[in-house]
């Protein structure tokens, strides 16, 4: 075969190609017979793609690969099977690791479902290939925990370290770990080229594919591999004639060495001088040629426009990659991976108000000039489109999720298009043709009709809140979320009710409330009985109001916790006789009982003011008997009435406890710290503790709350705080577990009025937005919301809006 390929080398006529082809086909059933088949097949598709014209010879080998073709998938079948006996399974794992050429393959093999663990760890191991072979690779990417060193995958596994290490010139610790690769797999092929690269010499008896490795290794890792690191660090130095002639040297030494890299080198190089504001045709010039512009070179410019914090320009990126991966056929029309595309360009686009996407859709460039010198094939994927400003629709949220959801119809998906179109208060006529959308595609997923009852139920369209709640019964009435629904939707009728002072409808509901499964048992039936109080209240039947409140009191076993709850319920100044508090465990007890009665039911309860000194007396010791849930209720609550020293020490208590709710007292124990400079400290930790958890709604609350608490909101900031480490959430967990005492005044943020001091500006924020800011702090006191300042200033609104979202920054 050797012979051949010189020969058409050589003499590139017909005959010697035929003459090669016959060689491979030798090859072929070479590997066949030694029951290589998944290699044999590999090969068969190079060769018919390579020689088209020898088809005639090659079809004799069909017959007899086909049947091979689903090798892989039977040999890995009786996997799936749970009572496995282990030398069967044994006799699997070594044939694939003498076999398997591809983790890809395994990963995509039908026989196995999409969860089974050694289908799992083939697509990470395919992934950790992808990476390691791009660069040295991180360190998350390449550690393969899915993979043990029993695995059949272990010989990749390995081989991935070590490319990796490689890369980062870790030779030693590269050496073990192809040492340690199993000699009968796939993987050990490479060995011996690796180990010469290592070495630096060449090794006659290496075969010509790892010998042609090798030869590829030893260029890029010596002249080309410095000539990059030059480059990299003049860029760092910012001189511009040394950067130009960094630039000339690195793409004479790429064109030289490994050619077929120039094409990529020549679009990061753009990219990067775009980055770095350097003049477009110095650039150009130095590279000597332009870059191309196809669907590559645009998904790294989108990749670093958001890196610098440009949501918008990224948009405009990615934009441009559709069209052209659409037309190079790495994006498959109304596929999956086009849905993934429009919902990503969706979710960074939600970080901008909508003020500023107006405006970012008035201001779209023309790109006109990144294609004036491209050749007819770059030009083919814009269509009929003309080079120059694209339709500004990839600049709405909205559209984007509605043509990503129309592709796939993923309930995530539809869920986050819901998030972006809801008005301040959380519905809106926008979200709910959202939801309307989300029923007709995924009619079984009670959520949408969830949605809509609530945002009927917003509006006190209860009626109309009722028949989406029976629509989601008839779904699954056996969903805790649509049970849950149906309580707090006749509980928040029953409000309206105690609001207007309608004594007969208020009965009804209390008898309507007591069918329901969860207020039949326990303390919660007590409930029904506080709002016949009410009613008998109203009705002004005092012996039937003292025989309720009697029943109340004796339902919770505790005339705290019934005071409370019918205070809470209370109507028209009709409370129930005030009760003296008496510090000790049954306050404590009964006033957390009735804030955790009524949490999920979005009832309010007030902590009679009266009964806070003897609460916080009694809180150390009464705490003890409460559950996690009774906590967190009280705590909430003397937040919610502005007792925040209270609201402290309960979350201490909480935090002292641990368990699943740690993170959900820590977030409290922050909000009670508003203005201390533990509160973002607390936040961000939070949240760290919340993903561990996987308390998703602890998550969402921290990072609005530290939104808010940016002296700009994200949008404003080129980068992002770096999210708190684990280990240091843990550190401040312990330090707000053992700081027991509320601070005293002194130890919040207070103005100073002094002399100040010139502070560094936040990271990443724009040197340029500094003077206008202080125009803005002046003229209002403070930072406007983002409309009010485009209502109100429309210049001074233009001007933040070109220094953080200009295009071309």
């Amino acid at each position: 075969m050797e012979h051949a390929k010189r020969l058409l080398k050589d003499l590139p006529i017909r005959v010697s190609e035929a003459l090669l082809a016959e060689a491979y086909v030798a090859r072929i059933r070479s590997l066949n017979e030694r029951g290589l088949a998944l290699e044999a097949q590999a090969l068969l598709e190079y060769v018919s793609k390579r020689f088209p014209s020898s088809s005639a010879v090659l079809d004799t080998l069909y017959a007899t690969t086909e049947k091979r073709d689903d090798t892989l998938a039977e040999l890995v079948r009786p996997l799936s099977q749970p009572d496995l006996p282990e030398e069967q399974k044994a006799h699997i794992e070594r044939a694939l690791r003498r076999e398997l050429v591809d983790p890809y393959a395994l990963a995509q093999c039908p026989s196995l479902s999409a969860d089974h663990p050694l289908r799992k760890a083939a697509t990470a191991a395919a992934q950790a290939v992808t990476a390691a072979t791009r660069g040295p690779g991180r360190d998350e990417e390449i550690a393969l925990p899915e993979i043990s060193l029993r695995s059949p995958l272990a010989p990749w596994k390995l081989l991935v370290r070590a490319i990796a290490l490689f890369y980062r010139r870790e030779d030693d610790a590269c050496a073990q770990c192809l040492d340690a690769i199993d000699p009968d797999s796939v993987p050990a092929r490479l060995v011996p080229a690796l180990r010469a690269a290592l070495s630096g010499k060449s090794d006659k008896t290496l075969t010509t594919p790892s010998a042609g490795l090798l030869s590829r290794i030893a260029k890029t890792t010596t002249a080309t591999r410095d000539a990059l690191q030059s480059l990299d660090s003049a860029l760092k130095s910012g001189k511009r004639g040394k950067i130009f002639e960094a630039i000339r040297r690195a793409v004479e030494q790429c064109d030289q060495d490994v050619p077929d890299l120039l094409i990529r080198l020549r679009q990061h190089l753009a990219i990067r001088g775009a980055i770095a504001d350097l003049p477009a045709d110095r650039v150009r010039e130095a590279m000597g040629g332009s870059s191309r512009k196809d669907a590559s070179f645009w998904r790294l410019y989108a990749l670093a426009a958001e890196r610098a914090g440009s949501p918008a320009e990224a948009c405009l990126h990615w934009e441009q990659y559709r069209k052209h991966a659409l037309h190079e056929g790495l994006l498959p029309p109304d596929g999956l991976e086009l849905a993934a595309l429009y919902g990503h360009m969706a979710t960074i686009l939600g970080r901008m108000p909508e003020p500023l996407l107006k405006q970012a859709r008035e201001q779209i460039p023309d790109l006109g000039r990144y294609y004036a010198d491209q050749p007819p094939e770059i030009l083919a994927a814009l269509g009929n489109e003309k080079p120059g400003k694209p339709d500004p629709a990839f600049l709405s949220p909205d559209v984007l999720y509605r043509r990503s959801c129309a592709i796939d119809a993923d309930p995530e998906l539809f869920h986050a298009w819901m998030e972006a179109v809801k008005n301040p208060e959380g519905y809106g006529k926008a979200a709910d043709e959202v939801a309307h959308a989300w029923h007709a595609a995924a009619p079984a997923d009670t959520r949408p009709l969830l949605f809509l009852m609530e945002s009927a139920e917003a509006r006190g369209a209860f009626k109309k809140a009722l028949d989406y709640l029976e629509q989601a019964e008839r779904i699954d009435s056996l969903d805790p979320a649509v049970a849950r629904a149906r309580l707090r939707l006749m509980v928040a009728s029953a409000m309206q009710h105690v609001k207007k002072r309608n004594a007969s409808l208020i009965k009804k509901d209390a008898d309507a409330l007591e069918t329901l499964p969860p207020t039949r048992e326990g303390r919660r039936s007590a409930f029904p009985i506080a709002l016949r109080w009410v009613s008998a209240a109203l009705r002004c039947d005092q012996t039937e109001t003292r025989r309720l409140q009697d029943e109340t009191y004796a339902r919770l076993e505790n005339p705290f916790a019934g005071f409370v709850l019918l205070k809470s319920l209370a109507a028209a100044g009709k409370a129930p006789p005030e009760l003296k508090p008496e510090p000790g465990e049954k306050l404590v007890q009964g006033i957390a009982q009735a804030c955790a009665l009524v949490a999920d039911l979005k009832v309010c309860v007030e902590i009679p003011p009266q009964w806070v000194p003897a609460l916080k007396q009694s809180l150390p010791d009464g705490a003890r008997s409460l559950d996690l849930s009774a906590l967190r209720a009280l705590a909430e609550t003397a937040l919610d009435d502005e007792y925040e020293d209270l609201a402290y020490a309960t979350s201490g208590i909480g935090l002292a406890r641990g368990g699943p709710l740690a993170a959900r007292f820590l977030l409290l124990r922050a909000q009670c710290l508003s203005s201390s400079d533990r509160y973002s400290t607390c936040l961000r930790a939070a949240a760290e503790l919340a993903r561990q958890q996987r308390d998703e709604s602890v998550i969402e609350e921290a990072m609005d709350l530290l939104d808010e608490e940016e002296i700009l909101p994200p949008w404003a900031m080129g980068e992002k705080p770096s999210p708190m480490s684990l280990e240091e959430a843990h550190r401040v967990l312990e330090r707000e577990k053992n700081d027991l005492a509320y601070p005293a005044p002194d130890d919040f943020d207070e103005e100073d009025d002094g002399d100040e001091e010139d502070l560094p500006l936040p990271p990443g924020m724009h040197p340029e937005l500094l003077p206008v800011l202080a125009e803005i702090l002046e003229k209002y006191g403070g930072l406007p919301d983002p409309r009010e300042l485009e209502r109100t200033d429309p210049k001074l609104f233009r001007e933040i809006g070109r220094i953080l979202f200009g295009f071309g920054r």
